[in-house]
């Protein structure tokens, strides 16, 4: 997650082109094996137990790891030793950079000096970036403080929607509170419970082909009726985990049907908070407000 934020950082200065950051996002990606494939190539797990442990994937919010040991298919000292030897295989951005030769040892070095200083992250907070802890970033790049005593269900939101668009479209989003407003359309859904909650992703056409082309698997190439319905469905399974968690803790909220309009996000509340998510294919704004 560190190596996003700082690429992002590197692109705003101008110390990369948008060519040359996704070329080093692409380089140091190659080879950063998932869990699964290096379980099946430990000879830990078969393929069928790495597609159920996928499955599950889509019923519980947890770590493929962590459902593996549920399931009783790894212990921890195993998975610890995955997650090891995942860590090692990977090209971190600054080395795919370096490799690349866009920039040099010095370079480098004074632009991690200046992203740590002008991004004001605690030691905590970089702590989190570098281990892909979402909850702890949600928080350190979103005032949800106008939300009083619920801004911690909204930070629950949306660290699981960064977790999800993690693990079924396989990108690692970076939040980006400066980036203007996207245009285009909008796959909504309300949650009626204690507190509504109301939730939209509105995205361009671009990234909404790419977007529902990663999460259903099918060959997508336009803007139609399958496009616009993948990533409604893919909001609809984020918000039925998300009432599941919530569930878990005695909260108990019910799923609308999903809406998709062209229209800007709407909700008959003052409280709309506004996430740029940035995606190594454009931009798509994450809406939540509660009433």
């Amino acid at each position: 997650m560190f190596n996003q934020y700082f690429g992002y950082f590197l692109l705003k200065k101008g110390l990369l082109t948008n060519e040359q950051l996704y070329d080093a996002f692409a380089l140091e990606r190659s080879v950063r094996p998932k869990v699964g494939v290096l379980a099946i190539d430990a000879g830990l797990l078969s393929a069928a137990q790495v597609e159920e442990v996928h499955s599950l994937q889509h019923r519980m919010d947890k770590k493929f790891g962590e459902i593996a040991i549920i399931q009783g298919y790894l212990t921890q000292e195993q998975l610890e030793n995955l997650l090891t030897a995942q860590k090692v295989r990977r090209l971190s951005l600054s080395q795919a950079v370096i490799d690349r030769g866009y920039l040099s040892l010095s370079q480098l070095e004074t632009a991690l000096e200046a992203y740590r200083r002008e991004s004001n992250l605690s030691s905590e907070q970089l702590t989190a970036l570098h281990s892909g802890d979402y909850d702890t970033a949600a928080r350190a790049f979103i005032d949800f403080s106008r939300a009083g005593v619920e801004a911690n269900l909204l930070y629950h939101y949306v660290a699981l929607m960064l977790r999800n668009i993690m693990r079924f479209v396989g990108e690692e989003p970076t939040i980006d509170p400066g980036a203007p407003a996207v245009e285009g359309w909008l796959m909504a859904q309300n949650m009626t419970g204690a507190s509504d909650l109301y939730t939209g992703l509105v995205m361009d056409e671009q990234v909404l082909v790419e977007l529902a082309r990663r999460y259903s698997g099918e060959v997508i190439s336009q803007a139609d009726a399958l496009a616009k319905d993948s990533v409604a469905e893919f909001l609809n399974e984020n918000n039925g985990l998300f009432v599941v968690n919530m569930s878990d803790l005695t909260l108990e909220y019910e799923l609308q049907p999903p809406v998709i309009a062209e229209n800007p996000f709407a909700a008959p509340v003052d409280k709309v908070f506004r996430i740029p998510l940035r995606l190594s294919f454009g931009q798509a704004d994450l809406y939540v407000a509660l009433k």
